[in-house]
């Protein structure tokens, strides 16, 4: 009887022992003793930086300065904070320094952040909040969303290693909620990897799935293949705590190749100690023998002295299952010196326990003893009440085996008040700790209700405000509607009136034109007639001096010749005057008005024609004794007052006279040409001007005229913006005045000036 009661605790006592094996979320509960674990299952980079890329920036720094400087500097920091905190921590110091001293916001909260990360790998916690809430309230006053995202996750870190659940809870939470915003995939997946692994913690498996799996989604769409291994690795844990071997190595199994390509082994070795847990948990310890080591070398080629102290009690507990107790004392002999290599604790409760158990299958109760009460001392002097209950449990069992029932009942007794005492706590821990959460997510969901109640009555609202600001629209674009069309209305009315107009003026216009086609062209015919009557005449004289040249005396030479000079003169005139006429009306002759003193030019005019005059003895006086200036054209001038002279000696009797006077008038100068000649008649005055109706008269002494003389006075003198009249009286005699634009400098005010 005694011998089965002994068989049964044995059983019981190796079960329990047994739910104390490998689990690595468990270990980690005590993370304050032992950061580089920690430091492994929150690893956040998802790419090793590479030798290379970390020489090449190193070499940069010499050659930049300023705010390029503290980015290199940060940059540097951020890479080597995995590999060297003290390398990271001298960039990150000399960054914050250099940002404090150019005054550079972002730069300072980076270095921030950076220094708080190497504290928390240094596990000096208690500086470690200030540099992240620094560094946050700096990213909150630049609004820089995505480095908000980064510190809420990297301030949650801090809590979940100081067991403060709650709060890392809330800013993985905030975290999660500005990445979903903003589509930050990548903070989006480590937020609800963090968020998952509060569920493990506290056991609820499902809630611990579903976020990991969440996560697990976003990392595969990323092709974040490091990500997606952490991811792997954590979910494997689960079903391996949920005693679901093959689920968990179905995920540790797809990790594997995906691990095998990184530089930093850390998944891998994971990955394999995943499996090799399955396997134990699923009996076959060969298998299990086979991945733990390949786990162990992996962990040694890297250095994670934390990692190899695992995987060789992992293998500790393998072979003490297969009864193999030497290898089994082999490999928890060297997991003990690892742990007391790294102070940790809880590895050296935890590995002595096992040692104490291992000897109990040994038979050697004095030494299983001496282990256990190792065990219990290291976890009282640190609190380790989970290590505590099972040393004093192990204990009862260890005296009632040797029938020391007053010390198996005094240990069992400690062990049922520290058992119930660590269930009591850990229950209202995690029902304390849940209830927030339920909390946390009701309240969330409330604000999200609120959010989306208030925005549908902001849509209500602005449904409303657009109905009416299309209804006034509608209004004001009746409205502008009805104006145009009543502008366009108004518009084209005027249109068609001015139309109208337009197409009497062309009406006009086209008649005018025909007139003066038709008038242009009776001009020609007459100029064709006068043309031809002088060539005509001139035909016939040259006829008679070719024929009869011979047989003329002298004076009928003299005689023929005279009047061939005649002729020829006249045509020359005409075509002259022809010339001019035309180039008049082509625009094609150039004007370039100048000052003319008429003083100087009229009596030059008048030498010229001295001749004609003395011949019909007739008298010319010049009354411009007054300097007086006009602005014309110099050619266009003295062919008017040629033109004009020349036709009052042509019309003057002999023993006549002319007058020439000039008068300042309104801006011009009026020149006028007075005869005592034989006058105009009245019809012919009223069309002397026109075209159609060329009148050419011989003058007093039978002189020929081209008719064109007193046409191009006009067309020449208007061309200038002059002005030209007639006055006229039969058998009294004739005033021509012409109106030219008076010189800008007025000669004689100037002349009065210089006397």
């Amino acid at each position: 009887m005694p011998e089965q009661k002994k068989v049964n605790n044995q059983d019981s006592f190796n079960k329990d022992v047994k739910t104390y094996g490998y689990h690595l979320f468990s270990l980690l509960k005590k993370w304050k003793i032992f950061p580089l674990a920690l430091l492994s299952l929150f690893q956040i980079s998802s790419t090793s930086f590479s030798q290379q890329s970390f020489d090449s920036l190193q070499k940069k720094l010499t050659s930049v300065s300023g705010i390029e400087k503290v980015d290199l500097l940060n940059k540097l920091a951020d890479a080597t904070n995995r590999t060297s905190v003290i390398k990271s921590s001298i960039y990150a110091e000399e960054a914050l320094q250099l940002s404090l001293k150019i005054h550079y916001r972002y730069g300072e909260a980076v270095a921030k952040r950076n220094i708080g990360f190497n504290l928390y790998r240094k596990n000096e916690l208690d500086k470690v909040e200030p540099q992240y809430k620094n560094a946050l309230e700096i990213f909150l006053q630049l609004k820089d969303s995505f480095q908000i995202c980064e510190t809420f996750n990297q301030i949650g870190l801090l809590y979940w290693k100081r067991e403060q659940y709650v709060p890392a809870y809330q800013n993985y939470r905030a975290s999660l909620k500005i990445a979903k915003a903003k589509y930050f995939q990548r903070q989006e997946s480590q937020a609800l990897n963090y968020i998952g692994l509060i569920y493990w913690k506290w056991s609820e498996f499902s809630s611990a799935l579903d976020y990991f799996t969440q996560a697990l989604v976003i990392k595969e769409l990323l092709h974040d293949d490091f990500e997606t291994c952490i991811t792997l690795n954590n979910i494997a844990n689960i079903y391996n705590e949920l005693n679901r071997p093959d689920e968990a190595i179905v995920y540790a199994s797809r990790c594997l190749p995906l691990a095998d390509k990184f530089a930093n082994k850390y998944v891998l070795g994971r990955a394999y100690n995943n499996l090799g847990v399955s396997y134990f948990k699923k009996g076959n310890y060969d298998k299990a023998i086979e991945y733990q080591n390949h786990s162990l070398l992996i962990k040694s080629e890297s250095m994670d002295i934390s990692g190899q102290a695992f995987s060789l009690s992992d293998l500790g507990e393998v072979y003490l299952a297969k009864r193999n107790t030497k290898k089994a004392s082999e490999y928890f002999l060297k997991a003990l010196k690892l742990w007391q290599t790294l102070k940790d604790s809880y590895g050296i409760s935890k590995t002595t326990f096992n040692l104490g158990r291992l000897s109990v299958e040994e038979g050697s109760l004095e030494k299983a003893e001496s282990y256990f009460t190792l065990s219990l001392n290291e976890a009282k002097a640190h609190n380790n009440k989970k290590n505590i209950t099972a040393a004093y449990f192990a204990l009862s069992s260890l005296y009632e085996t040797r029938d020391d029932c007053k010390k198996a009942l005094e240990f069992h007794k400690l062990y049922s008040v520290y058992s119930d005492s660590m269930l009591n706590t850990l229950t209202s821990d995690k029902i304390a700790e849940l209830r927030v959460f339920n909390e946390i997510d009701e309240k969330e969901k409330e604000v999200e209700l609120l959010t989306k109640e208030k925005k549908i009555q902001s849509l209500e609202i602005e449904k409303h405000e657009i109905t009416n600001r299309i209804f006034i629209l509608v209004i004001i674009g009746g409205l502008s509607i009805l104006f145009f069309l009543f502008y366009r209305f108004v518009k084209i009315r005027k249109l068609k009136m001015l139309l109208e107009e337009k197409n009497h003026a062309i009406s006009q216009k086209s008649k005018e034109l025909e007139e003066a086609n038709a008038a242009k062209d009776k001009f020609f015919s007459i100029i064709a007639h006068d043309l031809k009557s002088p060539f005509t005449g001139l035909f016939g004289y040259s006829e008679i001096l070719s024929t009869e040249f011979d047989s003329m005396d002298y004076e009928e030479k003299v005689k023929t010749v005279g009047y061939l000079k005649t002729l020829i003169e006249r045509v020359y005139t005409l075509i002259e005057n022809l010339l001019d006429w035309s180039r008049i009306q082509t625009s094609r002759i150039e004007i370039a008005p100048v000052d003319i003193n008429l003083s100087h030019e009229v009596p030059e005019i008048l030498a010229l024609l001295k001749a004609n005059a003395e011949k019909k003895q007739i008298t010319v006086s010049n009354e411009i004794l007054q300097q007086m200036v006009v602005y014309v054209d110099n050619y266009c001038f003295r062919s008017i007052m040629q033109n004009l002279i020349s036709n009052a000696i042509k019309f003057t009797k002999p023993l006549g006279m002319i007058i020439i006077s000039a008068k300042k008038k309104n801006g011009f100068v009026e020149i006028c040409i007075n005869d005592n000649g034989i006058g105009i008649e009245r019809e012919l005055l009223n069309r002397i001007f026109k075209i159609e109706t060329r009148h050419t008269t011989t003058g007093t002494a039978d002189e020929a005229g081209t008719g064109l003389g007193l046409l191009l006075c006009k067309e020449l003198t208007e061309i200038n913006g002059g002005t030209i009249s007639i006055q006229s009286t039969v058998g009294i005699g004739t005033t021509i005045c012409v109106s030219l634009p008076k010189a800008k400098t007025d000669l004689s005010n100037e002349q009065q000036k210089v006397d």
